[in-house]
């Protein structure tokens, strides 16, 4: 089994920072290492036009978050994506994580994590991006709403193509949006977070 590069990225005041790190710890960090088919690359981000962004901290859509958290991957359209790497994907710890994340002491109660997989398509030169806000009370259901979207994002790309740099797919209220927002690369979608959304399909 080929390995697939990933690194973890976060943004948000210092409180933000060292939660994150701590939640990382004994979560994300022991499943990616002990997996075998991951290799961490913290150039990742910086190495591809299109994910290159500023980072700093700005608000998802009209919500105010304590902080975003994104892990970065790189593979390949062309592979058995559901087959092998989604499936590992699927496989990570990301509810203990969230958890975690969501009951450190160094974060304002009541804001919610807004959570990003960002996913480089090396050969048709294609990010996915998949986000959403995520609440304490709502991380049970986190992984099948992400694998949900990723299933939609590989659809998208099979019957359309790859249509800009950057394809974003949004969770919100428990839906997925069929259709991406397009943008240039990662800060242009973070510089027009602010703008309304309802444009996207979603499914129940």
């Amino acid at each position: 089994m080929s390995t697939t590069p990933y690194c973890y990225g976060s943004e948000g005041n210092s409180h933000f920072l060292r939660a994150a790190a701590d939640a990382i710890d004994g979560t994300l960090s022991v499943y990616f290492a002990d997996a075998g088919a991951w290799v961490q690359d913290s150039n990742l981000p910086r190495t591809i036009p299109a994910l290159v962004r500023n980072e700093n901290p700005r608000a998802f859509g009209f919500t105010e978050v304590a902080g975003t958290f994104v892990l970065y991957i790189a593979t390949c359209f062309g592979k058995k994506i559901f087959d092998e790497f989604y499936d590992r994907l699927l496989k990570r710890p990301l509810k203990p994580f969230l958890d975690r994340l969501c009951s450190s002491e160094e974060l304002p109660s009541g804001k919610p994590i807004e959570l990003q997989d960002v996913v480089y398509l090396s050969d048709i030169d294609l990010v996915v991006v998949i986000r959403t806000v995520v609440a304490p009370e709502s991380t049970a259901e986190i992984t099948q709403l992400f694998l949900h979207a990723h299933r939609a994002a590989h659809a998208y790309i099979e019957a359309n193509g790859r249509k800009a740099p950057v394809h974003s797919h949004m969770i919100e209220n428990g839906r997925v949006s069929l259709e991406p927002e397009l943008f240039l690369s990662l800060e242009h979608q973070a510089a027009t977070k602010g703008k309304a959304h309802g444009k996207s399909r979603t499914e129940a």
